[in-house]
């Protein structure tokens, strides 16, 4: 069955799927309770579920998860709920020397089913320490798998596929996407981990995206479709492991090739791929790689500096006409990037977080 949705009604309903499917899920965070509802993806659940099931927990992340991979060892398997990746930090180490390791150590005899959700994404004052995207911090820990839904019927899929997957699972969620509307088919299917998409056909350049860069780049495609180049888009979804296979056919097809990533640029996700594209299309590419994320200072507060620091369309569309020898005009450039602010979404989603 097809319902139209946004990312946050996709991912509520895909909780309370699980929920019903397997009496051993719950959720457990801060404010899982809450009349807010972790950004409303929670709505209804303790009222269905009960608070047994969908627990509000206090303000410690590193007591949350620990109490979380416990349960997971016992049989249990926990969606863990973080509002900030950036408050996942305290408990870091939990992560990576407990929950990435855990089938490693037992020589693949124990599983661990976590889901740990969190939080990214800019505006309304996030600064630099409510504001990081991370991912390739979790993607450089073997034994984690880490994936980024980009569109409501992924983010229900990747609960899904997140819970029964049996191993610690690293979901982020961009807060830009959460208004974000789509068709979506019920029930939710297991999302195998590690398959891109094909968000838009193309045959002269390909963009690799991720999260709401996926955003960026289509509305970057659709200019540029305009000015004689077909771009393909593709949605990477899943961070660790990626679909290499999938990104590199693209590219041996359109010769030309940029990524778009929601994080750092240096020894970040482009970086990864770039490199990966080096090692396997030397010699078949027409022009360099690009790449296209944030610069190397810490995430802004104040709008007029979230201006110039946040990569969109603009400059994804410009960092392509530049290799193929395409100007664009100051118009064009002021239409790309729209008339702000340029610290809220352009669909209007509002406060409190």
């Amino acid at each position: 069955m097809k319902t139209e949705m946004n990312y946050v009604e996709a991912i509520k309903l895909a909780q309370r799927q699980v929920l019903r499917e397997d009496e051993k899920t719950f959720i457990l965070g801060l404010g899982a309770s809450d009349p807010k509802g972790m950004f409303g993806t929670n709505l209804g659940l303790v009222e269905e579920f009960g608070d047994q099931r969908v627990m509000d927990a206090p303000l410690s992340e590193n007591t949350l998860t620990g109490v979380s991979i416990g349960m997971a060892a016992m049989g249990f398997k926990p969606i863990l709920v973080h509002h900030r990746l950036d408050f996942t930090l305290t408990a870091f180490e939990q992560m990576v020397n407990q929950a990435a390791k855990w089938f490693f150590n037992s020589g693949g005899k124990s599983h661990l089913p976590l889901l740990i959700r969190m939080v990214v994404g800019r505006g309304w004052g996030q600064g630099p320490t409510h504001g990081q995207s991370l991912q390739t911090m979790f993607a450089h820990i073997p034994g984690l798998k880490v994936v980024m839904p980009a569109t409501p019927q992924d983010a229900g899929d990747m609960i899904v596929g997140g819970v029964i997957d049996g191993n610690p699972v690293i979901y982020i969620e961009h807060r830009w996407l959460h208004g974000i509307k789509s068709d979506v088919t019920q029930p939710f299917q297991r999302y195998k981990i590690g398959l891109a998409r094909i968000s838009k056909p193309g045959n002269d350049f390909t963009i690799v995206a991720n999260s709401y860069a996926v955003v960026d780049s289509l509305l970057a495609a659709r200019f540029l479709e305009n000015k004689g180049v077909s771009c393909e888009v593709i949605d990477m979804r899943s961070i660790l492991p990626w679909d290499k296979d999938l990104i590199l056919k693209s590219i041996a097809k359109t010769r030309r090739v940029l990524i778009a990533d929601t994080g750092h640029k240096s020894f970040g996700v482009t970086g990864e791929i770039i490199s990966t594209i080096v090692e396997e299309l030397w010699g078949q590419l027409d022009g360099k790689p690009l790449r296209v994320g944030f610069p190397d200072v810490p995430v802004p507060s104040a709008p007029g500096l979230s201006k110039d620091y946040y990569p969109g369309p603009a400059e994804i569309a410009m960092e392509i006409c530049n290799s193929v020898g395409i100007v664009l005009s100051a118009e064009e450039l002021r239409q790309l990037r729209g008339d702000g602010p340029y610290d809220i979404p352009r669909q209007g989603l509002v406060g409190p977080f």
